[in-house]
């Protein structure tokens, strides 16, 4: 799957999804400038995009 995505230049759909969750900083917790987004992607986006960079800095 990794090899013909990146054969053809193609990122499945599936793959592009995230989950936004609201990180705490600092500060009162309830005003809402006091929290970070973070994204967190499929394992499966994670070790292709490991493998992009591996491949690409060869």
């Amino acid at each position: 799957i990794f090899r013909n995505s990146i054969h053809k230049s193609v990122f499945p759909a599936d793959w592009k999804f995230a989950r936004v969750s609201p990180v705490f900083k600092k500060g009162l917790k309830t005003n809402l400038n006091n929290y970070r987004p973070i994204s967190v992607i499929s394992i499966v986006a994670k070790i292709y995009e490991g493998r992009f960079d591996q491949l690409y800095k060869y």
